[in-house]
C-alpha cells in the first residue's frame, strides 16, 4: 500500500486540506500497513473518511483494507466512490484492477491496470505494483502471478506516462495561480495510449474551469464548466462541483440557479457517501427555494443540511442550517415558533462567534435580533441589529445593509415608534435606490422584488405619520420602475404637486398600497388635495378566513366539537390562539381569497351569484367605502395599485345598495403617475388613419402539439432557453413553445364578426382577416412604417399570459399549414415592445392579456407594459378568459361610442360596459364575467 499512498500525494482539486485528525488517521494507516494489520487499516480508513470526507484518500484506504480482508463487496463499493470522486488518481484504477482480477474478470483487470499506468507518476513503475501484489498475496492467500504479468505489460505500454502526468500536474498548479498553461500535449499523449480513458479529457476541461473560477476568471470559466456538465464521461463528483460553481452565475435567475443546484445534488448523491460538496449544493438549493417563496421546501432543505453538516462536523454549514431553520420560524405564527427560532438562531450565533466566522455571525445576528425582539428583549434586539448594519456599511455589502436597516425599521414599527421606523426604512430604501440602477433590468426586477419590504415598511410608517406627500413619493417610486426606464432612460419621477396638475376637476386618483395582510393604505389625490386613508378590518378578514380560505387550505374550523373563535386556528391538530388578531390573517389567506374572487367572477352559473355578490361587496367595503366621501362630485376614478390588486377589476365591486362601482363612475388604471406623465407628453398627429383591426385568425387543430415538459426542472430549462434566445435576438421560439404545449387552438368565429363590425362602424378602417393576419404581416407593416400611422390598433384572437415566464405572454396569429417562416406564429411580449406604434389605444381582444408575472416594486410584467413601450397611450386588455360573443358586443359598442358618438376613450369603454350591464343585450351579458375582465390602462 506504500505505492498507493505515494500516488495519493497528488490531491484532488476539491480537497480542503488535511485536518490534524485526518493526518493522524493517515499515520495510523501507515503503521497498520507496515505491520500488515488489515483491521487497523480499516479503522484508520474510517477515521480518515470521518475527518476528510471530500478526499478520495480515505475511500482508497478503505478499499485496500477490504481487499486485504478478502471482502470484495466492500472493496468494490469504496473503490467506486474513490474513482467517482477523483478519476485522475492512478491508485483508483489499480484497486479496480485488483478487484477485477480476484473476480476473474481478466479483460477488466487488464484495462484498469493500463489506466493506472497511464496516470502514474511513480518512476519505479511495475516494480512498485508487484511489491504491492506480493504483500496482498501474503495477507489474502491469493495468487497474483498473472496480475503481475499484466502490470509489466501495462508499464511497457505506457512509455513517458510519468513525465506526462507530472507535466499536467504542473499545469494545474499554474491554473490555480492564474497563469496560462497549455495541456494539449498532455492530452495528445493520453489519447495515444490504448485503450483510451474517456474521462481524462473532460476532467481536464472541468479542472481548468474550476481553477479559472477560483482565481476570478469567470468569463473563461463559464463555457468550460458548461462543457463539463454536458459530458457523458465525467465523474459525478466533479460534475457536482461544476454545477455548484455555475449556480453563482445568473444568480438573479432563481429558477436557473435552483435547477443547477438540484442537478448538482443528483450528481453528487450518486457517490452514496457524505461529503461537503453535497452540503454546499443543499445550501444553494435552500437559498433559491427560500428566495422563490417556497417556505416549506426551504425548511426541509435546511433540516437536511443540518443533519448532513452535523455528520460531517462542518461548523460552517451547521451555522447556515441553524440560521435557516431559525429564520423560518421567526416568520411563523405557530405554537412554539419563537422558542424554536430562539434555539436554532442562538446555536448559530454562538457557534459563529466561537469560530470567528464574521459573515455567518452577522447573518445569524440579524435573525437573532428579530427573535430577541419578539421575546421582549427589545433593546438587545436593536443593539444587535445596529451592530449588523454598521458592519455591512463598513464592508460595503449594500444588500445586507439594506436588509439590516429594514429589520431595525420593523422593530421600531412594532414598538409604535413610527418616526424612527420611517428613518430606518428610508435608510434601506436609499441604499436600494443608490445601488440597483447599476444593474440590468432583469437584475433590478429581482432586486426590487427581494427588497420591497423596506418600501412597504416606509409606506406603513408614513401612513401612521400622516404625510401624504412623502407617502406619494414612496408609492410612485415603488412601482413601474423598469417600465419607466424602457419608456425613457432619464425620466424624472413626478411629485405630488406635478401629479395634481395632471388631474382634471372631475378626476380622483387612488394610489393603493398593501400594508400588513388585510390592511389597505390609499393616498386619495385630487387636483387640489391629498389625504391618506387606512382600512384594516381584521374581524371581517378573519370571518372571510373561516368562511372561505380555511376551506381552500383544508384547515378545520372545528376540533373535538369546539368551534374555533376568530383569533384561533387549528395547527397540527391543536387549537392555537393568536394574542394579536391581526397576526391570525396571513398573506397566504389574502392570496387565496384573491384567487377565489377571480374564480367566482369568471363564472356565469346562477348558483354562484350570491357568493359572487358577497365577495364583491367585501371588496367594495374594504377598498372603496372608506374613500366614498372623497368621491363626491367626481366622474372618473383613476386607480394605481400593486401586487394582487392588479388582477382585480374595481369597476365590478358592489356597494351597500347593490350597485356596481361602474354604475356611478368611469374607471381607468395607470401603472404609476410618472408613467402617466410620460404618456401625457406624447403628441401624436390627428391625421393618422383611424383603425387597424385583425381577426378571424386560423389555427392549427387544437391539441396538435403535445408538450414534452414533464417536470419542474425541464420547465426551468425551457425558460433558460427562452431568455437566452431573446437576449441574443433570436426571434423564433417554436421549439420552446412546442415543448410547453403551445400549439393549435379552436377557431373563434366571433373575432371575425368583431372586426367586420368595426369595419361597418369605421368604413376607413383597415381589417386583416384569416391568412392576412400572420405574424410576418404585422412585422412587415412595422418595418414599412405603416403600423405607426393608426390611431387605434385592434387584435382579436386567442391570448395567453404566463405568470412565471413573462416573455411567453402574447397572442396567437394565423398559423398556416406550412408555418410562417421565419416567425413562430405567436406575437409575444418582447416582440410587441419592439413594434413602433403611435396609437391612442391598443386593444388585445383576447384572454388574460392584462396578466403576466407580478414583481413587487414593479407590477405586472406583461403585455400592458409592452404596448405602452411600443407607443400605445392606453390599452384595453383582459384579466381572465373572455366570452367570444360578449367580447364582440363590448368591442362593437366601444368603437361605436368612439366614432359615432365622438366619445373619449375613457367614456367609450366605460359606457360600453354600462350598456351591457344595463341589459341592452339581454341578461346573459349583464354579468361581470362578460364586461369586467377588460380593463382600460394608461392615458
Amino acid at each position: 500500500m506504500k505505492t498507493i499512498i505515494s500516488l495519493l500525494i497528488i490531491a484532488s482539486f476539491s480537497a480542503l486540506g488535511y485536518t490534524q485528525n485526518a493526518q493522524a488517521a493517515q499515520e495510523k494507516f501507515y503503521k497498520a500497513y507496515d505491520t500488515k494489520n488489515a483491521v487497523g487499516m480499516n479503522q484508520a480508513a474510517d477515521e480518515y473518511i470521518k475527518y476528510n470526507s471530500d478526499n478520495s484518500y480515505g475511500y482508497v484506504f478503505k478499499s485496500f483494507a477490504a481487499i486485504a480482508k478478502n471482502d470484495l463487496p466492500t472493496a468494490k463499493k469504496y473503490a467506486t466512490i474513490a474513482n467517482q470522486m477523483f478519476p485522475m488518481e492512478s491508485s483508483n484504477y489499480s484497486l479496480q484492477s485488483y478487484i477485477a482480477y480476484l473476480e476473474n474478470r481478466m479483460a477488466d483487470a487488464e484495462k484498469m491496470m493500463t489506466f493506472a499506468f497511464q496516470l502514474s507518476w511513480d518512476a519505479a513503475g511495475a516494480k512498485s505494483t508487484k511489491d504491492e501484489l506480493d504483500m496482498l498475496a501474503s495477507m489474502t492467500g491469493k495468487d497474483f502471478t498473472a496480475l503481475k504479468t499484466i502490470a509489466d505489460k501495462a508499464d511497457a505500454a505506457t512509455p513517458g506516462a510519468v513525465e506526462n502526468f507530472n507535466a499536467y500536474n504542473a499545469c494545474v498548479n499554474k491554473w490555480y495561480e492564474g497563469k496560462p498553461c497549455d495541456v494539449f500535449a498532455n492530452l495528445k499523449k493520453w489519447k495515444n495510449f490504448s485503450p483510451v480513458n474517456p474521462m481524462i479529457s473532460d476532467f481536464v476541461t472541468a479542472t481548468k474551469g474550476i481553477a479559472n473560477y477560483t482565481v476570478g476568471k469567470f468569463d473563461d470559466a463559464k463555457p468550460q464548466l458548461e462543457t463539463a456538465i454536458n459530458s457523458s464521461n465525467l465523474n459525478p463528483y466533479t460534475k457536482a462541483i461544476c454545477y455548484e460553481k455555475l449556480s453563482w452565475y445568473d444568480r438573479h435567475e432563481l429558477n436557473k440557479t435552483y435547477r443547477y443546484a438540484d442537478l448538482g445534488l443528483k450528481e453528487v448523491r450518486k457517490l452514496k457517501a457524505n461529503n461537503l460538496v453535497e452540503a454546499d449544493l443543499l445550501f444553494r438549493k435552500y437559498e433559491c427555494a427560500a428566495a422563490l417563496g417556497r417556505s416549506e421546501e426551504s425548511l426541509q432543505l435546511a433540516k437536511e443540511l443540518l443533519a448532513l453538516a452535523t455528520t460531517l462536523g462542518n461548523d460552517y454549514h451547521i451555522i447556515n442550517a441553524n440560521n435557516a431553520i431559525g429564520a423560518h420560524y421567526v416568520l411563523k405564527s405557530v405554537p412554539n415558533a419563537k422558542e424554536i427560532a430562539n434555539k436554532h438562531l442562538g446555536a448559530a450565533y454562538a457557534l459563529a462567534t466561537q469560530r470567528n466566522f464574521v459573515k455567518e455571525k452577522m447573518k445569524a445576528a440579524g435573525n437573532y435580533a428579530i427573535v430577541k425582539f419578539k421575546l421582549g428583549n427589545k433593546q438587545e434586539a436593536i443593539r444587535l441589529n445596529n451592530e449588523v448594519y454598521d458592519h455591512y456599511v463598513k464592508t460595503n455589502q449594500w444588500e445586507s445593509a439594506q436588509n439590516a436597516a429594514n429589520n431595525i425599521g420593523f422593530m421600531f414599527y412594532m414598538n409604535n415608534d413610527y418616526g424612527n421606523a420611517s428613518k430606518q426604512f428610508q435608510k434601506a430604501v436609499d441604499i436600494t435606490e443608490q445601488h440597483l440602477p447599476k444593474f440590468s433590468a432583469q437584475e433590478q426586477l429581482y432586486g426590487r422584488n427581494l427588497q420591497s419590504s423596506a418600501y412597504s415598511g416606509l409606506i406603513m410608517s408614513l401612513q401612521k405619520l400622516n404625510q401624504p406627500s412623502r407617502l406619494f413619493d414612496v408609492q410612485d417610486m415603488n412601482r413601474s420602475r423598469i417600465l419607466r426606464q424602457k419608456l425613457g432612460q432619464n425620466i424624472k419621477q413626478v411629485s405630488l404637486a406635478e401629479t395634481q396638475k395632471m388631474l382634471k376637476e372631475h378626476e380622483v386618483l387612488l394610489y393603493y398600497s398593501k400594508g400588513e395582510p388585510g390592511q389597505m393604505i390609499v393616498n386619495v389625490i385630487t387636483n387640489n388635495s391629498a389625504k391618506i386613508i387606512e382600512n384594516h378590518p381584521i374581524n371581517d378578514w378573519l370571518l372571510i378566513k373561516k368562511q372561505f380560505t380555511n376551506r381552500i387550505q383544508k384547515k378545520p374550523n372545528v376540533i373535538n366539537n369546539y368551534v374555533t373563535k376568530l383569533n384561533e386556528e387549528v395547527v397540527n391538530g391543536q387549537i392555537y390562539q393568536y394574542s394579536d388578531p391581526k397576526v391570525a390573517f396571513k398573506a397566504k389567506d389574502f392570496k387565496d381569497f384573491v384567487g377565489l374572487s377571480r374564480e367566482v367572477m369568471e363564472v356565469t352559473d346562477d348558483q354562484y351569484l350570491q357568493l359572487q355578490n358577497q365577495i364583491l361587496k367585501h371588496w367594495y367595503k374594504w377598498l372603496i367605502k372608506p374613500v366614498e366621501s372623497n368621491l363626491l362630485g367626481k366622474k372618473t376614478i383613476i386607480i394605481s395599485a400593486e401586487d394582487e390588486f392588479h388582477t382585480m377589476p374595481f369597476e365590478a365591486f358592489i356597494d351597500g345598495n347593490s350597485k356596481y362601482l361602474l354604475e356611478n363612475y368611469n374607471i381607468k388604471y395607470i401603472p404609476s403617475a410618472t408613467v402617466l406623465s410620460v404618456l401625457e407628453q406624447r403628441a401624436y398627429t390627428d391625421n393618422r388613419k383611424p383603425l387597424l383591426a385583425m381577426g378571424g385568425a386560423t389555427y392549427q387543430p387544437k391539441g396538435n402539439v403535445k408538450g414534452n415538459v414533464r417536470n419542474q426542472m425541464a420547465y426551468f430549462k425551457v425558460q433558460e432557453n427562452i431568455t437566452e434566445k431573446i437576449n441574443t435576438n433570436k426571434k423564433n421560439l417554436s421549439a420552446e413553445l412546442q415543448a410547453l404545449g403551445y400549439g393549435g387552438a379552436n377557431y373563434l368565429a366571433g373575432t371575425l364578426r368583431e372586426v367586420e363590425n368595426l369595419k361597418k362602424i369605421i368604413p376607413d378602417a383597415r381589417i386583416l382577416v384569416g391568412d392576412e393576419m400572420k405574424e410576418t404581416d404585422i412585422k412587415r407593416l412595422n418595418r414599412s412604417g405603416e403600423l405607426d400611422d393608426y390611431k387605434y390598433i385592434h387584435i382579436a384572437t386567442h391570448g395567453f399570459a404566463n405568470s412565471t415566464i413573462p416573455e411567453l405572454s402574447g397572442v396567437m396569429m394565423t398559423q398556416p399549414n406550412g408555418g410562417d417562416n421565419p416567425d413562430d406564429m405567436f406575437l409575444l411580449a418582447h416582440e410587441i415592445a419592439a413594434l413602433n406604434l403611435k396609437a391612442d389605444m391598443a386593444v388585445l381582444s383576447a384572454c388574460e392579456t392584462a396578466l403576466g408575472k407580478n414583481y413587487k416594486g414593479e407590477g405586472i410584467n406583461g403585455l400592458n407594459s409592452s404596448l405602452l413601450i411600443a407607443g400605445a397611450n392606453s390599452t384595453l386588455l383582459s384579466l381572465w378568459p373572455v366570452d367570444d360573443a360578449g367580447t364582440m358586443i363590448l368591442m362593437t359598442e366601444t368603437y361605436n361610442n368612439l366614432y359615432q358618438k365622438k366619445m373619449t376613450v375613457e367614456d367609450a369603454v366605460n359606457t360600453a360596459k354600462r350598456t351591457m350591464l344595463n341589459g341592452t343585450y339581454g341578461d346573459r351579458f349583464k354579468t361581470p364575467k362578460i364586461w369586467a375582465p377588460f380593463v382600460l390602462n394608461g392615458k
